[in-house]
């Protein structure tokens, strides 16, 4: 008599521990979008092997039906908690990613605003085979109206969201008199997971300005992550935060400050000329799946910084390289000056090699780089005691606008675990 075995998903693993032995990943995915929305934008499929003839060139595209949606933060379909006892789903595939459309909300995940633009954001909950909207992930959603991220203590039933601001305040750049009114988001939300309730409201206080990118611990035993802030309306510096479960409550506290960088001037974009200063612009973070190196982009600095984050509240800097910068311009060893800065980043799940995009959104991107961004992709190696290295990693420019990358099979931010 025939018998099916039935096996889970092979990019599905319990813990962070076993994850990060996983096979190297050999192909990366990476979305691109058309600035002036004539083209359409495209999903690209880049070679990642460094035995291959190919490394670092994009060997596959697909391009979407429409133009104009500006294609931005992307995921797959399902990750490593579909392992999870309590809630198990070993059936389903990591076959599908989801790319939704800033521009266009061609497709929902993450909402910042209703569909006039306005507040509230929030989260929608999409069906895992068929993609449809099933409707609005929160029932109580208390104080909260601005929207960003969102992540989750699986162990811990929370959920934590973070705050950009609404369509309407994003879509046509930096907005000064909101930015200086301390409009933008600067507070964390804290969640009932399975309630879908709100439970708690931190506020960093409105001179910490876009409270964006979440980075919980990967190890589910754990109640504590990252969030990364772009800017100080003090001092334009960006900063790194800690939040934690104390007790019955959680709490936050500053753990990194990345000051601005005096300028002439004559050579800063017209928003910036009036501070005399670079703003770092810290616009995305990245946590290792052993919970140990932090990685932060400054887009506005054009600095990648690796910190050792192996006690959470005294992080100490291990790495640092430039590439690009709203004044530096560093070369890559293999380029000429570059402009756009190190902005999306993603880890490989062994934790030896960091990908970086240069272009944050076409109208900020405008703002801040107002001689047009010239688009690139870079692989940064990351050595095991700590510290950075471009060698023996690529260095690839791109016809449309790079974004965002993933890796074959799962990442440092693609999935959680319900195991240590």
């Amino acid at each position: 008599m025939a018998t099916t075995l039935l096996r889970p998903d092979q990019t599905f693993y319990p813990s962070p521990r076993l994850a990060a032995k996983a096979p190297v990943e050999t192909l990366a995915y990476m979305v691109t979008f058309d600035p002036a929305r004539k083209e359409p934008d495209g999903l690209v499929t880049v070679d990642v092997d460094p035995k291959s003839k190919g490394f670092g060139k994009q060997i596959g595209r697909v391009d979407a039906p429409n133009v104009g949606d500006e294609f931005h933060h992307f995921g797959w379909n399902v990750c490593s908690s579909s392992l999870c006892p309590y809630a198990a789903h070993p059936h389903l595939e990591r076959r599908y990613l989801l790319v939704p459309g800033l521009r266009s909300y061609r497709i929902y995940v993450s909402a910042r605003g209703n569909p006039d633009g306005d507040a509230p954001g929030g989260v929608f909950v999409i069906d895992h085979d068929t993609f449809a909207v099933k409707g609005r992930w929160e029932l109580d959603r208390g104080p909260q109206k601005l929207a960003y991220d969102f992540w989750w203590h699986l162990g811990y039933d929370t959920a934590i969201t973070s705050e950009w601001g609404t369509p309407k305040m994003v879509e046509g750049g930096v907005n000064p008199e909101l930015l200086l009114a301390g409009e933008y988001g600067h507070k964390i939300h804290i969640w009932d997971l399975p309630k879908r309730r709100h439970r708690q409201e931190i506020d960093l206080g409105k001179e910490y300005q876009m409270v964006l990118e979440l980075r919980p611990a990967h190890d589910p035993s754990k109640a504590y992550g990252f969030v990364g802030v772009v800017t100080s309306l003090k001092d334009l510096s960006a900063s790194i935060w800690t939040w934690y479960l104390d007790g019955s409550s959680y709490k936050i506290e500053k753990v990194i400050d990345i000051p601005a960088e005096p300028a002439d001037p004559e050579v800063l974009p017209p928003l910036l000329q009036g501070f005399k200063a670079v703003p770092p612009l810290v616009s995305d973070i990245n946590l290792s799946l052993d919970d140990r190196w932090l990685y932060v982009s400054a887009w506005g600095t054009g600095e990648f910084l690796q910190f050792d984050v192996s006690d959470p509240f005294k992080p100490k800097k291990t790495g640092s390289v430039h590439l690009g910068g709203i004044v530096r311009k560093a070369a890559h060893q293999t380029s000429g000056p570059l402009n756009g800065g190190p902005q999306m980043v993603e880890v490989s799940r062994d934790g030896k090699r960091a990908y970086l995009t240069n272009s944050l959104y076409a109208s900020w991107d405008e703002q801040f780089y107002p001689e047009g961004i010239k688009s690139w992709a870079a692989l940064i190696n990351a050595k095991p005691e700590g510290g950075l290295s471009l060698d023996g990693g690529f260095f690839t420019t791109f016809q449309q606008r790079t974004h965002q990358i993933h890796l074959e099979a799962g990442d440092a931010s693609s999935d959680s675990y319900c195991y240590s």
